[in-house]
């Protein structure tokens, strides 16, 4: 089932517009996006103490969960230095 689909199926099971469907789906993505977005990320580079300290686990019942690895914080922090000719 696609996403669409979904959206109708439940709009219908659940007597609301589609709109408020499809509103309460994406908030959930841009609250995730929020988060990161406020995480000190980009003024330092975090030790992995002080970056184990972050929320970086999001739970999404029935999907599972998003996490925000180190290794991947630390991949993408070097290319950011990289490209900034900062190495």
């Amino acid at each position: 089932m696609v996403l669409e689909e979904a959206i109708k199926q439940v709009a219908g099971e659940l007597n609301v517009d589609e709109y408020v469907v499809r509103r309460i789906y994406y908030s959930v993505f841009e609250f995730i996006k929020d988060t990161v977005a406020e995480m000190p990320l980009k003024e330092e580079f975090l030790s992995k103490e002080d970056f184990g300290k972050l929320k970086r686990v999001f739970y999404i019942p029935g999907l599972g969960r998003i996490v925000i690895p180190y290794k991947t914080y630390e991949a993408v922090w070097k290319a950011y230095l990289n490209k900034r000719g900062k190495k």
